[in-house]
C-alpha cells in the first residue's frame, strides 16, 4: 500500500505555497467547469476575496461546455459561500428555461 501510494500520489510538502500550487493547477484545468469550481473552492479556503470567487463562479455559466448538472454544483457552491442567487439564476433560467433548480 504504501509502494502504491508513494507511486500514484505526490505528497504536497508542509513549505510548498498552496496559492503558487493552486494557481498551477488552475491554468493546467482551465477548461474543465468543475476544476476551475474546484480550484476557485481553495482560493476561497485560502482568504482570497470572496466577491471575486463568487463572480468567478457566476461566470461559469458563460461556458459553451458548462452543463445542467454543473450549472446545479456552482448554484451548491453558492449557496454555501451564502452568495446573492439573484444574477446567477438570471443567468441560468436564460440558458435552461425548463430548469426548475434555478427558480
Amino acid at each position: 500500500m504504501r509502494e502504491v501510494l508513494g507511486t500514484e500520489f505526490t505528497a504536497v510538502s508542509p513549505a510548498a505555497d498552496l496559492r503558487k500550487l493552486n494557481a498551477e493547477f488552475r491554468a493546467e484545468n482551465d477548461k474543465g467547469v468543475l476544476h476551475t469550481l474546484a480550484a476557485l473552492r481553495v482560493d476561497k479556503l485560502l482568504g482570497s476575496d470572496n466577491a471575486k470567487c463568487q463572480q468567478e463562479a457566476i461566470d461559469l455559466l458563460k461556458r459553451d461546455t458548462t452543463t445542467l448538472d454543473d450549472a446545479w454544483l456552482v448554484q451548491e457552491a453558492l449557496k454555501e459561500w451564502n452568495t446573492e442567487l439573484g444574477p446567477f439564476r438570471s443567468l441560468a433560467r436564460d440558458r435552461w428555461p425548463e430548469a426548475s433548480a434555478f427558480r
